[in-house]
């Protein structure tokens, strides 16, 4: 992937208009009034932010609110001094994207893990006619494996911090610190998240077609176009959820028996109130999932300073017994990683699923602007 760093410009940029600048490398040939799509993967900083054009990733400059995921139809306007591009489609805004995001959470939770488990069925591609397609797709099913939480990879005791990573979430975060820092070595030595492979996978298939004679293509480019804008969906919403309630949500993939799931993690950060002393930030987090064995389980646990309170639900007393003779082992290793385990219980609560539910239903609901009304 090419990268440009774009010094400051002095003159305001206008409203509906993206700069990138000039760059042999950058994009091919490309002419006055002509029409390109590009793709948001996400903001930088305030007015810099990083798109995709023709299987290319750039810096461009946009003072207008745009957020990852959302696909654009630009107009080439100018190339001297910079190449100047003006937004055709302006009905695809942030609150349209936010509100899709949302619509799709609500009535389908477990979207990314459908998506993430057709992936797995459908790789690797062995017959497809391009190399390239080949070996992006092996990447693809190499990195769900290892993004995927089951026996092999519930040793790494980062795992949860590894595969927000590989999933992508935190792709835009990591490109503005090496931007920031003027790193080229940190671009260069990165690993290439599952969004990013998925982005490269569906550019080479539009431009070649459908390989493996044509067999399938549609529903295959249909999986991989989903599972990316699961991924996207996901960020969209954390991006919202942080800004304004100061919360975050993250999925993690789960392997359970051969059937793939979410961990649905919530985090929610306590905010200074106004004349308050400002002390160590407290974090909520409640940890929800359903096992086979266990059945609905949901993890409640308060994190201030080097203390953690954590109360466990679950919806028998026979699974309560056996998660309970594991509550000692784990304030030991919390200890052992410096932290003050607080209050540690386990408690049988009867319909988890339903409160599942209005977790989700409580969560995904926004006390600062209603998108539906």
């Amino acid at each position: 992937m090419a990268f440009i760093h774009l010094p400051p410009i002095s003159p305001l940029l206008s409203e509906g208009r993206i700069q990138i600048r000039p760059d042999a490398g950058t994009l091919p040939l490309v002419t006055p009034g002509q029409v390109l799509e590009a793709r948001v993967l996400g903001r930088l900083d305030g007015e810099h932010l990083l798109i995709h054009i023709q299987n290319r990733s750039m810096v461009a400059r946009a003072a207008i609110p745009l957020q990852a995921g959302e696909t654009l139809q630009l107009r080439v306007e100018g190339l001297k001094p910079l190449l100047t591009l003006a937004l055709l489609d302006t009905s695809a805004g942030e609150s349209v994207r936010t509100g899709e995001a949302l619509r799709v959470m609500r009535s389908d939770p477990q979207a990314l893990a459908k998506s993430l488990t057709a992936l797995l069925e459908a790789l690797p591609l062995e017959h497809a006619a391009s190399r390239p397609v080949r070996e992006d797709a092996g990447r693809v099913l190499q990195l769900l494996r290892s993004l995927v939480f089951s026996q092999n990879t519930a040793v790494n005791p980062l795992w949860v911090r590894d595969s927000l990573h590989s999933l992508g979430l935190l792709v835009e975060s990591k490109l503005r610190k090496a931007l920031q820092q003027g790193s080229t070595k940190a671009l260069q030595d990165r690993t290439v998240s599952l969004k990013e492979l998925l982005l490269r996978l569906i550019d080479v298939l539009r431009r070649e077609g459908g390989g493996e004679s044509g067999k399938g293509f549609t529903q295959k480019l249909s999986l991989f176009e989903g599972a990316l804008k699961n991924i996207e969906n996901l960020q969209v919403l954390n991006v919202l959820f942080q800004e304004q309630e100061g919360k975050y949500l993250f999925q993690i993939p789960f392997l359970l028996s051969g059937r793939m799931a979410t961990a649905d993690i919530f985090v929610r950060v306590d905010r200074d109130r106004p004349g308050e002393k400002k002390g160590p930030g407290v974090f909520h987090v409640v940890f929800a999932l359903r096992m086979d064995a266990l059945g609905d389980v949901m993890v409640h646990a308060k994190w201030k300073g080097k203390k953690i309170d954590c109360r466990i639900e679950c919806e028998s007393e026979d699974i309560r017994h056996f998660i309970a003779l594991s509550l000692t082992g784990l304030a030991e290793r919390l200890g052992v990683l410096g932290f003050q385990a607080g209050e540690m219980t386990c408690a049988v609560k009867k319909d988890l699923g339903r409160a599942r539910e209005d977790l989700y239903r409580k969560e995904l609901s926004l006390t600062a602007v209603d998108l539906f009304a």
